[in-house]
């Protein structure tokens, strides 16, 4: 599958007046480094951005660099806004050869569900996300956790994650990534009791106050 094409434009670093008008224009500003590369400051447009990040199958695309061409690049962080989280406020790219093994954090998804879930049984997923070493090629772009035969009292950790072919896991192999637990349910019989009990006008409170006798 090629891997998504985006260009970069220059842009000055170290100046907010020049970050804010370049979001306000419809750019992204961005870094891009290397192992012998020196940081450079960039800016790619939203627009095109959103669009190869929901083509992105791993985290690998080719980065059109001011002055020397397009570059396979790594998306090694991304900044959202913390209230709209859609809006992406920056980017760090790192510039990989394709012939070189890479690290990356990839996302834990969770395929399945326990029997009971909701009815009395609750997951609580921990680990959202592992970080592995791959060639550039076999990268994943998540990893899955099978989490349908999993019963109360049940647990994942890291070393129960499949990896895919050629990808080495990073992670504390002993890192807990879900529990699965059983909660007690109020029969029929107590939710009625407490609905009446809602239904009387709720809890009275005594104000500690004593008659003079």
């Amino acid at each position: 599958m090629m891997r998504p094409m985006l260009k970069a434009s220059p842009r000055k670093a170290g100046c907010r007046g020049e970050l804010h008008r370049l979001r306000r224009s419809g750019y992204v500003p961005a870094s891009v480094y290397g192992k012998a590369f020196p940081p450079m400051s960039v800016a790619v447009e939203e627009q095109a951005l959103q669009q190869a990040l929901r083509r992105l199958d791993n985290h690998i695309l080719e980065l059109d660099i001011p002055g020397e061409g397009p570059h396979p690049v790594l998306i090694k962080e991304i900044q959202r806004d913390k209230v709209v989280g859609d809006n992406i406020l920056h980017l760090d790219f790192f510039r990989i050869s394709m012939t070189e093994p890479v690290r990356a954090t990839v996302r834990i998804d969770l395929a399945g569900e326990p029997e009971g879930l909701g009815k009395g049984v609750v997951l609580q997923q921990t680990l959202e996300s592992i970080e592995v070493k791959a060639m550039p090629q076999d990268l994943p772009g998540a990893v899955t956790a099978d989490v349908s035969r999993l019963v109360p009292g049940d647990t994942l950790t890291v070393a129960d994650l499949a990896m895919p072919p050629g990808v080495t896991c990073l992670t504390d192999p002993d890192t807990l990534v879900v529990t699965v637990l059983e909660v007690q349910v109020p029969s029929e019989a107590e939710q009625e009791e407490m609905a009446a009990k809602a239904d009387e006008g709720g809890v009275k409170e005594s104000s500690g106050a004593k008659l003079s006798e």
